[in-house]
């Protein structure tokens, strides 16, 4: 019998975190921000750095994995952190998203997230581990872990996706508006 337990990540978990980052975020967007689908791979070398390294939104600080038991693989990742660091850590990566992919990102840009909740960034379980309700667990262990914050929790999530929303509104979100996101119009959800 298959067994998870949710956990902290660590450096080495970067390459995963990455991973999870780029199907939460989907190929369409991946490519887009990556200038290409030709640039893709080097969009997944800038995701596992930062993910590598603190202070930054998508680092393994910020992450908890769903690891399996007895082999210590990452079965999935969730990447939260308090909404208020976004004006903070997103400059950095547009700064190295613009140097790297040759992109043109500004603060001009629309904020996902803000002060007055905990964002919950990038949210995959992998293929092979699907159907242990690990999406589920990782959002109540992210909920546990900011607790004491006494924020909501956030996120967003694109209007096709029919079945992330159930996910969401089953673990007790519900819609609060909608956020352009890199120019795609996105629902946000809060759970208090």
């Amino acid at each position: 019998m298959n067994s998870y337990v949710i956990t902290p990540a660590t450096p080495a978990d970067a390459p995963a975190i990455a991973a999870a980052i780029m199907m939460a975020f989907g190929d369409e967007l991946c490519a887009d921000i990556a200038r290409g689908s030709a640039n893709v791979e080097r969009l997944r070398e800038l995701f596992t750095e930062f993910a590598a390294t603190e202070d930054n939104q998508y680092s393994y600080r910020n992450t908890l994995v769903a690891r399996h038991q007895p082999s210590g693989e990452v079965a999935g990742a969730l990447v939260a952190y308090d909404g208020a660091m976004i004006r903070t850590w997103r400059p950095l990566f547009f700064a190295a998203a613009n140097e790297r992919l040759g992109q043109s990102y500004t603060d001009a840009l629309p904020f996902e997230t803000g002060p007055g909740e905990v964002y919950l960034d990038s949210l995959a379980v992998f293929e092979a581990h699907r159907g242990q309700h690990l999406g589920r667990r990782l959002i109540e262990a992210m909920a546990q872990r900011h607790r004491e914050s006494g924020l909501p929790l956030g996120l967003l999530v694109e209007y096709p996706k029919i079945k992330a929303q159930q996910l969401y509104r089953s673990c007790g979100f519900s819609a609060v508006g909608e956020v352009d996101f890199l120019g795609t119009p996105m629902l946000h959800l809060q759970r208090r």
